[in-house]
């Protein structure tokens, strides 16, 4: 024996080393319950780091991949265990938040290695992205990190933090267990998180824990193109009130200023088509005010009729299949985590994925 180990302490290390789990497992399971008590839930934070995993597997799943292209609808509607199920295909997570489809469609359609099902939903104000459009700068951040990166390793080690973190209340919403430790236990209780992320990046949206009307109304007023102000301290029968006279002053969008889109899309949807991928864009629902200023902004006759027309373009407007009609988002937007099973059921009958086809 070295002289090195000899003059080692002759301690019971299996009981230290039992004891120090012991109470970090203490220290864990006392902060969670408090947490919970607290009113916090598990719940992963979106990020680039997310999207451009599911975006790597865009590139290694081939023809067997369904993609799905969009904005927030996309991430909250869609059911992917429910897709995998009848598609035969394996769902891709590409939705951004508040962003338009467009940048992902163009990356998408330059990719030689992309040559699956793309399910985007089309909405004509996406075609002309304003500002800092978060899906462009998604991307713009993913192509740098890609270069001599080890992908497979990287998404082993995310898959089981991310794992790990979905079912902790320390790591809610991106926090860290010193922050939840030092801030959240101690702190108010938690305000409503009706959003969770699932590591595949599916959002369920649990609207029971909203206040109705409130963000229906809010939603809506975002939805102009220029936000109506109610007046201060406005009952909600005056933000109603503001809505409804600032849509009988909508007018519609100049479908000229859009045309040369249009030309866009068709030759991405070709570019696409070279890869042995197909594109189908669909309209996925929206309720009450919401959809009053897309049908006074954006008349469908303008803005979708058009897009039929272009060639090799496979289309689907929820108001088309009764179906899909029947859904209610409660938010005017998003459909509620409860319906979301059932209603994938219907877009993916009405889109017949089910049949064996690509």
């Amino acid at each position: 024996m070295s002289t090195a180990l000899q003059r080692l302490p002759r301690l019971r290390w299996a009981a230290i080393l039992g004891t120090a789990l012991a109470v970090l497992a203490l220290t864990v399971c006392s902060l969670e319950l408090r947490l919970a008590r607290q009113g916090f839930q598990p719940n992963l934070s979106d990020s680039v780091a997310l999207w451009a995993r599911q975006r790597q597997r865009a590139d290694r799943l081939g023809s067997r991949a369904l993609l799905l292209v969009g904005d927030s609808r996309v991430l909250t509607d869609l059911d992917l265990g429910e897709l995998r199920r009848i598609s035969g295909l394996e769902p891709v997570q590409l939705g951004v938040g508040e962003a338009s489809f467009l940048p992902v469609l163009q990356d998408l359609a330059k990719d030689p290695k992309v040559s699956g099902t793309l399910l985007v939903n089309f909405e004509p104000q996406e075609l002309h992205p304003v500002g800092d459009d978060p899906a462009a700068a998604y991307e713009a951040q993913y192509h740098p990190s890609r270069a001599g990166y080890d992908w497979d390793f990287a998404d082993m080690e995310a898959t089981l933090t991310d794992e790990l973190h979905v079912h902790l209340r320390s790591y809610a919403d991106g926090a860290r267990p010193l922050t939840s430790l030092l801030m959240r236990a101690s702190g108010p209780p938690a305000r409503s998180q009706y959003i969770t992320v699932l590591p595949d990046r599916e959002e369920l949206a649990d609207f029971s824990l909203v206040k109705e009307p409130a963000l229906y109304y809010v939603r809506a007023i975002r939805d102009f193109p220029t936000w109506p102000v109610p007046p201060e301290h406005a009952t909600l029968e005056e933000v109603q009130a503001t809505i409804e006279y600032a849509l009988v002053t909508l007018r519609p969008a100049d479908p000229l200023a859009y045309r040369s889109q249009y030309s866009h899309l068709a030759g991405l949807v070709a570019a696409i088509g070279r890869h042995a991928g197909r594109v189908v864009f669909v309209r996925l629902p929206r309720c009450g005010y919401l959809q009053l200023i897309d049908d006074r902004r954006f008349p469908r006759r303008s803005f979708w009729d058009p897009l039929q027309d272009l060639p090799g373009v496979q289309t689907l407007n929820f108001e088309d299949v009764p179906a899909l009609v029947a859904f209610r988002c409660p938010d005017g937007s998003h459909l509620d985590k409860g319906d979301k099973t059932a209603f994938t059921r219907s877009l993916a009958d009405a889109l017949q994925l089910g049949d064996g086809r690509r």
